[in-house]
């Protein structure tokens, strides 16, 4: 990565985490000069000397940021771009998160105007005000190829309830990145998103005790912890000319291109309208290349709660690992088929399945009581792209399919 070396950088949100082993990575890389902006001047001391001690000869400016602040953020490029005489790429990770208190259900009715607004402040348009005066800033510089990486998330690829308003700006990250960077790239600006796993930062070990359990943690839910410096080779790959042909896009780290996880419990309404002895509850996936694990089926009471796409048993002490080992009669079945269509499959032991088309995850409300309903604890990935979610989306390949008749016919 040649092409890093001489050029200035400025990054939000990097006197710590990823933004600063972002910086690490540029000074190995013989970058000229890091303008670092952030909210949290108690970490400019130590980042600054750890820079320096990777690359004497890089410049760094460390300053007080608001990303909050368009004119915190103006100001703040203003300043780079004068003392540095010029602006050659810029990272955009300055990100927090809100984890919902589970007071209530639905989730979503836990998130007070004053963590939604923080939030969706921070992820969201801090980014819009750092992309504008980045971009105002490179248009008024002679024309050069430039880069700027905006930090989304895994979260980005899938649904979590209890980190709402996180999950909802990461997807609006994502789609910023890619509907800009339609304007930029004639411009000489390419702009891309990148999407880590869980990273060995403040933000993801906050949670846990250490980073064992964070580990351990992690290891049950099939997600990578990475190493922050992991995320920065693909950071600084993005800034850097080896990418040159890179533009609109959102590389996940750590993560399946394609990522969903979550879980089913019935309210007691719908228990009450739609489970009859004779009938059975169905879960669809219109996905290709779909990959489903039936992690656990168990009874849960109706008032169970969440964590992440594990099934909180109030039968249980043990919130965050719940019982694989209780087998009752069989409640799962799994079957592949084209289309909505199908009948029944017989119970099959709790199993991985693979399919090209519709996944059908079904449960016997013969099983179950009126105390006592079940809920399906899955956890879905796959490399392709989700087609959507839920039951009308079957309708695309038909609707596909009778568009090329269409065709077919008016061309006779």
């Amino acid at each position: 990565m040649a092409s890093i070396a001489g050029k200035v950088f400025a990054l939000t949100g990097a006197s710590s985490g990823l933004g600063l082993a972002t910086c690490c990575r540029l000074a190995r890389l013989k970058a000229r000069a890091v303008s670092v902006g952030d909210v949290n001047p108690s970490f400019f001391d130590s980042a600054r000397k750890k820079l320096q001690a990777i690359n004497p000869e890089m410049q760094v400016s460390m300053t007080k940021v608001d990303v909050t602040s368009s004119l915190d953020v103006n100001a703040w490029i203003k300043d780079t771009v004068h003392t540095f005489d010029g602006l050659d790429g810029a990272v955009n990770c300055a990100g927090v998160i809100n984890m919902s208190a589970n007071q209530q259900t639905p989730l979503f009715l836990n998130e007070t105007d004053e963590t939604w607004n923080r939030v969706v402040n921070v992820n969201l348009t801090g980014i819009l005000y750092s992309m504008r005066a980045q971009v105002t800033a490179m248009m008024a510089l002679p024309k050069s190829p430039r880069s700027i990486v905006n930090i989304a998330s895994a979260a980005s690829l899938f649904h979590d309830p209890t980190i709402l308003s996180y999950c909802v700006t990461k997807h609006a990250v994502a789609c910023l990145t890619t509907t800009v960077s339609k304007e930029l790239g004639p411009l000489g600006i390419r702009l891309n998103a990148v999407s880590p796993s869980a990273t060995k930062t403040g933000m993801a070990l906050s949670w846990y005790k250490d980073e064992e359990e964070a580990e351990a943690d992690m290891a049950r839910r099939g997600v990578i912890l990475l190493d922050p410096e992991r995320v920065a080779e693909t950071i600084t790959w993005l800034l850097s000319e080896d990418s040159a042909a890179i533009n609109g896009i959102n590389i996940p780290v750590g993560a399946s291109a394609s990522y969903d996880s979550g879980y089913w419990t019935p309210t007691t309404t719908s228990y009450w309208s739609y489970w009859t002895p004779s009938t059975t509850y169905v879960t669809c996936y219109t996905q290709e290349n779909v990959i489903v694990t039936v992690t656990s089926v168990l009874p849960c009471p109706v008032t169970s709660t969440i964590v992440y796409w594990e099934c909180c048993d109030q039968c249980e002490n043990n919130c965050y690992n719940p019982p694989t080992s209780y087998q009752p009669t069989p409640w799962v079945g799994t079957t592949t088929v084209t289309s909505y269509t199908t009948t029944t499959p017989a119970a099959q032991a709790v199993q991985t399945i693979t399919s090209n088309g519709l996944v059908i995850v079904m449960v016997d409300s013969t099983a179950v009581s009126q105390t006592a309903t079940p809920s399906v604890v899955y956890e879905v990935s796959s490399e392709a792209g989700p087609l959507q979610e839920g039951v009308l989306s079957i309708f695309l390949p038909m609707g596909i399919f009778l568009a090329a008749i269409a065709t077919i016919m008016i061309m006779l």
